[in-house]
């Protein structure tokens, strides 16, 4: 098994803290499917489970927690406060996003 403070100590550990308590305030919970981890290019942490519509991420330990929702058609990330906001823009646009949603740009032309 590997350790858990091995990825997270020190600032790591107090983001990924933050991170968890806005999910929880929230009313989201993690369970042994939930990911996190630290983006190697961005260094963003980030708590991630495939039941929720966005991701939770914090770039500095400064900063707070952020949702980002990105788009599975053409990859572009939307930032919410919440993970509210995030999940009725995913359910507005049938989790894709303004920008590649089809029907959207059908009745906008309209």
């Amino acid at each position: 098994m590997e350790n858990f403070f091995e990825q997270f100590h020190g600032r790591e550990l107090r983001r990924l803290i933050k991170c968890i308590t806005k999910l929880e305030a929230e009313g989201l919970t993690t369970t042994r499917y939930t990911d996190a981890g630290i983006n190697s290019r961005s260094g963003n942490l980030y708590v991630w489970d495939e039941s929720w519509s966005a991701c939770i991420f914090i770039g500095s330990e400064g900063s707070e927690p952020t949702w980002c929702y990105p788009c599975f058609e053409c990859g572009e990330e939307h930032m919410f406060d919440t993970h509210k906001e995030a999940q009725e823009y995913a359910q507005t646009y049938d989790h894709q996003c303004e920008s590649c949603n089809p029907q959207e740009r059908e009745e906008i032309t309209e």
